[in-house]
């Protein structure tokens, strides 16, 4: 599965939010390298972990948005990228 946004952060790749590695060192198109290197998560977060990591993002491009409207957007969001998804 590729994707335009990480599946764990769901920020969208781009130059300075590129693809994560595999343990083989090959790109890994599902998570960013911010979330995923050398095979493995680089933090062990729980969901609400991630959601309140990327609230501060969320603030920086999108201007007039408030912290409580960023976490409840986050909080809708982030639960249905590929990592958060049951096994």
């Amino acid at each position: 599965m590729s994707s335009e946004l990480c599946q764990s952060c769901g920020v969208p790749f781009d130059a300075s939010a590129p693809h994560g590695t595999n343990a083989d060192g090959s790109t890994n198109t599902d998570y960013c390298i911010f979330c995923y290197s050398h095979g493995q998560f680089c933090e062990n977060l729980s969901l609400s972990q991630m959601i309140e990591r990327q609230v501060p993002y969320l603030l920086e491009v999108n201007a007039g948005m408030g912290p409580q409207q960023a976490k409840d957007t986050l909080s809708s969001f982030i639960p249905s990228l590929q990592r958060w998804q049951p096994k």
